[in-house]
């Protein structure tokens, strides 16, 4: 499974939830936000909270990309259930490939 397939099924799972957003990214379109966001690997997840000055937290791989939607319920509850996103980045030979971000 790819981990780009892995957000799309994790942001079905979270679909009811309006506080929790998933989304791709491809650096290759977007280098300054990758950059913004020291993203030097891929594929990268980063989880942001709803508070703009608190940093992005990065997926840990050694959870295992499966465990990525109980990551998320964790994350949600340490920041006090505010609203969240998680986002796969990826690199220009993975999809998605578009001007805008895709949105799950």
């Amino acid at each position: 499974v790819s981990i780009v397939n892995l957000v799309q099924q994790q942001a079905r799972n979270f679909k009811g939830d309006p506080t929790v957003k998933f989304a791709a990214l491809d650096c290759a379109v977007f280098g300054s936000v990758c950059e913004r966001f020291g993203i030097r690997s891929y594929p990268s997840i980063r989880f942001f909270t709803s508070n703009v000055s608190a940093p992005p937290l990065d997926f840990p791989r050694e959870r295992g990309y499966s465990d990525l939607a109980a990551w998320v319920t964790e994350e949600m509850a340490k920041s006090g259930g505010t609203s969240g996103s998680a986002e796969a980045v990826s690199s220009s030979r993975s999809p998605p490939s578009s001007s805008e971000p895709s949105v799950a």
